[in-house]
């Protein structure tokens, strides 16, 4: 197993060279499509075109590749959907279980399966040095073979995930931790004291002002209940802090 557990670190590694380098592709996209765009528009007014179909095709090869390369990587950091209506409250084990069985009978068939049908197709590019149909566009050969480097990227990392599950289920290696951020904290954000102070106005039940109070402290009133008594209390006031608290680690049980 610590053959294997080296193996899968080695995938990551490359998988994460390969993540790093797709990261670079996606902003040399976006500077093609702002000159795309910035040629199409301002070319009208000087009288010249700026852009050519070599720049528009150019932005979607990039975007493929950003595609095929980020595939895996994606796949590393448990970023592609999933449908964990059920798997969410699994323990790791049985997490692990669920991993190890879709990679062996869905991943691995699905790379096998896009692979097998596009192999045909790609030779018979390759044998022609398919082009573009479109004038000085680029050539088609190469994108297409980058369905079958993406399939194998891809494959591979399943690999990695393959062990790693083998691993967590033989008792090989400890279950990852889950970092969940909950409602609380999002619901503790601080809130800018002039939207504070619309909010206090705004508010029936607060029977005051925020900002007239009398503590300057910026306080906030609220509303209070004590048992069945549905009193409301105008004057109970909490400060307003300015931390919000961090966010919840899980270890799944």
């Amino acid at each position: 197993m610590r053959g294997m557990l080296t193996v899968s670190r080695g995938i990551d590694f490359f998988t994460e060279i390969l993540g790093n380098i797709a990261l670079w592709i996606v902003a040399v996209t976006v500077l093609v499509g702002a000159w795309n765009t910035f040629g199409r528009f301002f070319g009208r007014f000087v009288g010249t075109n700026l852009t050519s179909n070599l720049f528009i095709e150019l932005q979607w090869y990039l975007f493929s590749i950003t595609y095929f390369l980020a595939a895996g990587y994606v796949l590393k950091y448990n970023g592609h959907v999933r449908v964990d209506v059920l798997y969410d409250g699994f323990s790791p084990k049985r997490k692990a279980w669920v991993n190890l069985l879709g990679t062996t009978f869905l991943l691995f068939p699905f790379c096998a399966l896009i692979t097998f049908f596009a192999w045909g197709w790609l030779v018979q590019s390759w044998s022609i040095l398919e082009g573009s149909p479109d004038p000085s566009g680029l050539p088609r050969y190469p994108i297409k073979t980058m369905v079958v480097i993406g399939m194998a990227f891809l494959a591979m990392q399943g690999l990695s995930e393959w062990i790693k599950s083998l691993a967590i289920i033989t008792g090989h290696l400890e279950p990852p931790k889950e970092v969940k951020v909950v409602e609380e904290v999002a619901a503790a954000i601080v809130v800018p004291s002039i939207v504070q102070e619309v909010l206090a106005k705004a508010d029936p039940l607060s029977g005051t002002d925020a900002s007239s109070n009398g503590n300057g402290d910026g306080a906030t009133a609220v509303p209070e209940t004590n048992g069945n008594n549905a009193e409301v209390h105008a004057t109970d006031t909490i400060p307003v802090t300015s931390t919000a608290p961090d966010a919840v680690t899980k270890e799944g049980n």
